[in-house]
């Protein structure tokens, strides 16, 4: 997998890491999850993601109110 994500953009290596986290944290207490979904999501991963990634089992009105307050990274200039 290394080798593949030297290869990814910028944004693209972002994506892989909030993937990697919230992947570590799905069976983790809520709060881990809470934090995870956040962080993912400020690092531009989308909520469609998020909610395939924690197995479906939050309700998208539960995910928007986790995620009301949270600011989205920039996205990196291109190159």
């Amino acid at each position: 997998m290394d080798k593949h994500r030297d290869a990814l953009t910028r944004k693209g290596r972002a994506y892989v890491r909030a993937k990697e986290r919230a992947d570590k944290l799905v069976a983790g207490p809520r709060d881990e999850l809470v934090q995870a979904a956040r962080e993912a999501y400020a690092d531009g991963m989308k909520k469609a993601d998020i909610l395939r990634a924690m197995g479906h089992a939050w309700s998208t009105t539960w995910l928007d109110t986790v995620l009301k307050d949270v600011q989205r990274k920039p996205k990196p200039d291109a190159d």
